[in-house]
């Protein structure tokens, strides 16, 4: 049997795994292709395991529940699933691998792997392999474990900049609401965020436009919400982060219905953490938002490609009202805005 799948394919000990029945592989196995297991096993199950290259016992008990899952059994002389990944196991987990990776690269998917990104390469899944080593954060109180464990250690920090956000187009409306001239405002840092990320000067109907945008913070905040269950390691990829655009309208799909952190999240600033927790969860959200412009670097910030490939030739200041409130940068950095009291562009990574 020749594996097929992009992740395990070529690996000589897999191969051998799935042709012989001596090389099945056992608690106490250690390398690559031990870490490959243990990627799919947290791709497709979401198993609490590192994708360290050792079985042990967290490892042996995820493909356990896995192969019970399934019903994996030899039946000439088991009774029950055991931890062991043999032939019937490693085939398995390859054609599911097959198709994870069929429905990813066929979906819309944000690769968030520079910042101010370049354009992009070829999309689908990256052949690194590599297991979670991660770092302190630069900012704020050092981070460990896995770039998941992180991501949910910046989610306080998150909401506040959502709340934020809230509170500054709350101000916005009310502003608009007052019966004043609109440049009795225009010193005012909610105006100055509102216009420089969300150009709302452009919009022929303001109010509504801030109502869409508060929308979108709202449904960021319910991700946060579900980000234990949402929010996933991908030892796999090599972008900080990805997402499926609008995978927050298919939860129970295990490929569309997750935010994955790549080992390039880990270790980074705490403002760069969270800002891409914000701009991951603005794709999840709402299919429409993508990517038109990065705000890096001031002022007038770079284009960025979408995620299927369309050019765009526009910088970040000179998006229209539209483009803004589809473009993720654009969510993260007026958050930004409204949590720091005025425009923070961050220095990557380490800010």
């Amino acid at each position: 049997m020749t594996l097929v799948s992009k992740l395990f394919a070529g690996d000589a000990k897999l191969e051998e795994c799935a042709t012989n029945d001596s090389a099945h592989i056992t608690t106490g196995s250690a390398g690559n292709h031990v870490a490959l297991i243990q990627t799919a096993l947290i791709l497709l199950e979401g198993a609490n395991i590192v994708a360290d290259g050792r079985y042990g016992p967290a490892m042996a008990s995820a493909v356990l529940a896995y192969k019970t899952k399934r019903a994996i059994i030899n039946f000439s002389y088991q009774t029950q699933a055991d931890n062991i990944v043999g032939k019937m196991t490693i085939a398995r987990l390859d054609a599911e691998m097959v198709e994870f990776e069929r429905r990813s690269d066929g979906a819309k998917i944000c690769h968030c792997r520079d910042f101010p990104r370049a354009p992009p390469e070829a999309v689908g899944r990256s052949s690194v392999r590599v297991a979670f080593a991660v770092s302190a954060g630069v900012v704020g109180a050092p981070l460990t474990g896995t770039p998941k464990a992180q991501a949910l250690a910046r989610l306080p920090l998150a909401r506040i900049w959502v709340s934020k956000a809230h509170q500054f187009i709350s101000l916005g409306v009310a502003q608009i609401l007052s019966g004043l001239p609109i440049d009795t405002f225009k010193d005012t840092e909610e105006r100055k965020a509102l216009v420089t990320h969300f150009k709302i000067q452009q919009a022929p109907n303001p109010l509504q436009h801030l109502n869409l945008l508060r929308g979108v913070y709202s449904q960021i905040a319910a991700v946060f919400g579900g980000a234990s269950s949402i929010f996933i390691d991908d030892p796999a990829t090599g972008d900080f982060a990805n997402a499926h655009l609008g995978g927050f309208g298919h939860l129970t799909d295990p490929v569309l219905g997750k935010i994955r952190f790549g080992p390039a999240y880990g270790g980074k600033g705490e403002l760069f953490q969270t800002s891409v927790l914000i701009h991951e969860a603005a794709h999840f959200v709402n299919a429409a938002i993508d990517h038109f412009a990065s705000e890096l670097p001031a002022p007038n910030g770079t284009s960025v490609n979408s995620s299927t490939g369309a050019v765009h030739s526009k910088t970040y200041a000179q998006l229209s009202f539209q483009e803004a409130a589809g473009n993720a940068y654009t969510y993260a950095q007026f958050a930004l805005h409204a949590f720091k009291g005025f425009d923070k562009r961050i220095v990557p990574f380490n800010e």
